[in-house]
């Protein structure tokens, strides 16, 4: 499973975001059937609007474009597009809030969700509970809890769950993101030729005398750009 820990905004950027959330009215939040809504899923959702042209739209445009180009982000998914972000609140006012074990959907509208993304809104020292449990069968569980303005990022498909908000309130941004290339041993060939190229750039620059290097900077390039264009779909 690929995963990783992002600093997208910093934290006093997340709380004003979490403030305008507050002031906003909330939702049951729903699960995919009606049958598991509740029984599940114990959480909130933004309330949408009949305009469009509403505060959290705006909210929503600047998370979501916050992420997508973030060039970290980018680099570890080969982003190709993502779901717009919705809002969700655990604890407060409904004490226990939490999500138990479920795996998602492998598409949400036209957007295959290769990548699950979770931005954190709260600092985690104000509410008790809520850790977002993932697990791989081949090697384990991961357990995140990510600081105010930090982004959870991992490979959609496994069992997850979020433990129930015994106090205060956690709101995270939620989104999916589809890479342009399609297998995870495919994105971790691209990401480590990347790396090395970077590396050898590094020290052709340090080592001009060496042409050596910039032969190699140049021959890793030839195979990175080709295994790309041969995997990667627009």
């Amino acid at each position: 499973m690929q995963a990783a820990l992002i600093q997208i905004m910093p934290p006093e950027e997340a709380e004003k975001i979490r403030v305008t959330l507050d002031t906003q009215e909330w939702q049951e939040g729903k699960a995919r059937t009606a049958d598991l809504t509740g029984f599940i899923k114990r959480n909130k959702e933004l309330k949408p609007t009949p305009n469009g042209t509403d505060i959290v739209t705006a909210l929503s445009g600047q998370v979501t474009s916050g992420i997508a180009n973030n060039e970290e982000f980018a680099l570890l998914t080969s982003l190709r597009k993502m779901t717009g972000v919705k809002f969700n609140k655990y604890g407060d006012d409904e004490p226990g809030g939490e999500y138990k074990r479920h795996t998602d959907a492998p598409f949400m509208g036209q957007c295959r969700t290769d990548f699950t993304v979770i931005l954190a809104l709260t600092d985690p020292d104000t509410y008790e509970g809520g850790d977002h449990h993932v697990v791989d069968p081949l090697n384990g569980e991961m357990i995140f809890r990510p600081k105010q303005g930090e982004l959870m990022l991992y490979t959609t498909g496994f069992p997850h769950w979020v433990d129930p908000v015994t106090k205060g309130s956690r709101i995270s941004a939620l989104s999916w993101a589809e890479s342009q290339i399609d297998t995870e041993v495919q994105r971790a060939l691209c990401r480590t030729l990347h790396k090395l190229s970077r590396e050898l750039e590094v020290a052709m620059l340090e080592k001009k005398e060496d042409e050596r290097f910039r032969d190699w900077f140049v021959d890793v390039g030839v195979v990175h750009s080709g295994l790309y264009r041969m995997w990667a779909t627009r």
